[in-house]
């Protein structure tokens, strides 16, 4: 049995990218984009347990989500934050508000 240590060598069951991505039904871009991630959604998961490769490989639902803890992508959906203005970029702003506030008051 291979050593399945990582997604990456999950997708190297298959001799090419084409071919995973064949027995999937994705593109191959798709599953090149997985490896360099080393990454494979779970929405995905099922349908690849299924697949006779993975099987006669021993691979298992609690393997795929002992990877994903260790990798981090067992998580919840994680909102990024907006950078935080500074005290500078503010001030800057409010000046840029002053000086057009002053200029509509002059044409009025």
């Amino acid at each position: 049995m291979p050593s399945l240590s990582s997604f990456k060598s999950i997708i190297e069951l298959w001799p090419t990218r084409e071919a995973m991505a064949a027995a999937v039904g994705e593109d191959s871009r798709l599953i090149s984009k997985w490896w360099q991630r080393d990454r494979i959604p779970v929405e995905r998961w099922a349908h690849i347990l299924a697949l006779p490769v993975v099987a006669n490989a021993g691979l298992t639902a609690e393997h795929l989500i002992g990877l994903a803890a260790r990798r981090g992508h067992g998580r919840p959906n994680i909102v990024r934050h907006k950078r935080k203005r500074t005290y500078e970029s503010s001030k800057g702003m409010q000046q840029k508000y002053n000086k057009s506030v002053r200029e509509i008051g002059r044409n009025i």
